[in-house]
């Protein structure tokens, strides 16, 4: 109903201002040289704020589509549990598949480029769910999902550019970043879930209404109606991974002769 979309939102958006206040604490607790529950002072370094957000915009897509696609697939495709499953499948063997290769191509290349490539299939995917249709052969769903996770194996990269200005010896400054990553993605998964789901409730309704207006009545028009929201949710989708890329571009490009640096570890000392 529409008192439980606003009530949604509401709490949303009261999330969202708590949020605001605990980095608001942590920032004050730091500054007057207290022991932060989380350093967010790792932000100063450029690479790991901009990978950071990237992580955001991306995480925040990615789990709101795990969301909604087994929701598209059973409600509208009319897929058993067991069939949507299976079509997912595609998406988990895709990614699995691509790991060890992007493992591989890190090393050469730095793990920026490759994330840049994974969030180009990231948007590609996302751009074909707003022409998914009731009836949508079942290849062509397979085929995104391919793709889905293709971007994602090569989007796990973007945690890596994260911390990639940080020295292999420095491991306070890894723990910090490593405990900053994890919960920016925790985050983000739940907060993409709520407003991508809720858009769709919302939209569905509006259509609905629009329909009801011009007297078009039938349960075709009901599962359309579902159909039109998850395009509109889909597109957002596509936007929000739009700045995921456009973020991950301007990261900085790890200097060449870094790894040329002696690396002063006690450990080789001995």
């Amino acid at each position: 109903s529409g008192n439980t979309t606003r009530n949604n939102f509401i709490l949303l958006f009261v999330g969202m201002v708590l949020l605001l206040a605990f980095v608001g604490i942590e920032l004050f607790k730091a500054q007057r040289g207290q022991e932060p529950l989380l350093d967010l002072r790792r932000f100063k370094d450029l690479t790991f704020a901009l990978s950071g957000l990237a992580l955001v915009f991306s995480s925040f897509v990615y789990f709101g589509l795990l969301f909604l696609l087994p929701v598209y697939l059973q409600n509208l495709h009319h897929e058993t549990a067991f069939q949507s499953g299976m079509i997912q499948v595609a998406q988990a063997l895709a990614t699995l598949l691509i790991l060890p290769l992007v493992g591989r191509l890190s090393d050469r290349i730095g793990p920026r480029p490759i994330a840049l490539i994974g969030l180009i299939l990231f948007i590609a995917a996302t751009a074909m769910m707003t022409m998914l249709a009731l009836q949508t052969p079942v290849w062509m769903l397979v085929g995104i999902f391919i793709v889905l996770g293709w971007s994602n194996g090569l989007a796990q990269q973007i945690p890596v550019a994260a911390m990639s200005r940080i020295e292999s010896y420095e491991s306070q400054e890894i723990a910090t970043g490593s405990t900053l990553i994890t919960v920016l993605r925790a985050i983000a998964a739940p907060l993409g879930v709520a407003l991508l789901s809720n858009i769709v409730q919302l939209q569905t309704q509006v259509y609905m209404k629009r329909g009801a207006l011009r007297g078009i009545p039938g349960e075709l028009f009901i599962q359309q109606s579902s159909l039109w929201a998850l395009h509109d949710s889909f597109l957002l989708a596509s936007l929000i991974a739009v700045a995921a890329l456009v973020t991950m571009y301007f990261v900085p490009r790890k200097r060449k002769n870094r790894q040329e640096q002696p690396v002063p570890t006690p450990l080789l000392e001995e």
